[in-house]
């Protein structure tokens, strides 16, 4: 399977990395590689991944460190990144504001 990223997810990245390179540009450059290595796990069994409707249709969760990386297939060959947020904000009001 392959991955798309949405815009609001890719904004969500921007942001991530240019408060993680503000301190240490190597840590923010493997944070990217990293999180790019979940998702394409992600998109090869997206079926491991908890489903969580409550968070929208047909949307799974995965977590990489302190982040959630929120996602559904979009079709048999695609997985659609919908946002990526951090673990200790409150999701619920975010997604109310701003649905996946």
């Amino acid at each position: 399977m392959a991955y798309v990223v949405a815009p609001a997810a890719l904004g969500e990245i921007q942001r991530i990395i240019a408060f993680i390179g503000r301190d240490n540009r190597i840590a923010a450059r493997n944070f990217r590689r990293e999180l790019e290595a979940k998702f394409v796990t992600l998109a090869a069994r997206p079926e491991a991944f908890r489903l969580r409707e409550e968070f929208g249709r047909q949307i799974r969760v995965a977590h990489h460190g302190s982040y959630l990386i929120l996602f559904r297939a979009v079709s048999v060959k695609t997985v659609r990144i919908v946002r990526i947020i951090h673990g200790s904000r409150d999701l619920m009001k975010l997604l109310k504001d701003d649905p996946a």
